[in-house]
């Protein structure tokens, strides 16, 4: 009915995925994580983690960002420093009487409700 709907067949095949996942789970993603983790004797979860964490910095280290990129994020870093620079400035509280004003607040907000007593 997707399929149909949308055109194509993307639905359908995705569905086929899904069940052939689970008729063999070894398949999963999952699994193919536990399966490096338990064939390298000095490997853990942190060590397979970190090094396809390494993997992917590398990798996108390697591809240059693209040029509007950049320029978005420059300006985006620069809107952001000016915001801040003029939240400094209009700033007329002292710190101290901020940091007093913070410290004395409630950590939870008394909502007026009851609690029982186990017993």
């Amino acid at each position: 009915a997707l399929d149909a709907a949308h055109g194509g067949n993307a639905y359908a095949q995705a569905l086929d995925r899904a069940r052939e996942l689970l008729a063999d789970p070894a398949l999963t993603p999952s699994a193919r994580v536990l399966e490096r983790v338990r064939g390298d004797d000095t490997a853990s979860c942190t060590g397979f983690s970190l090094q396809q964490s390494l993997r992917h910095q590398q990798a996108f280290l390697a591809e240059p960002l693209p040029a509007a990129v950049i320029a978005r994020y420059e300006k985006t870093a620069a809107e952001s420093l000016a915001a801040q620079r003029a939240a400094e400035e209009s700033d007329r509280l002292p710190f101290d009487v901020f940091r007093q004003q913070y410290i004395s607040q409630p950590l939870v907000e008394d909502t007026g409700a009851t609690t029982r007593k186990a017993g």
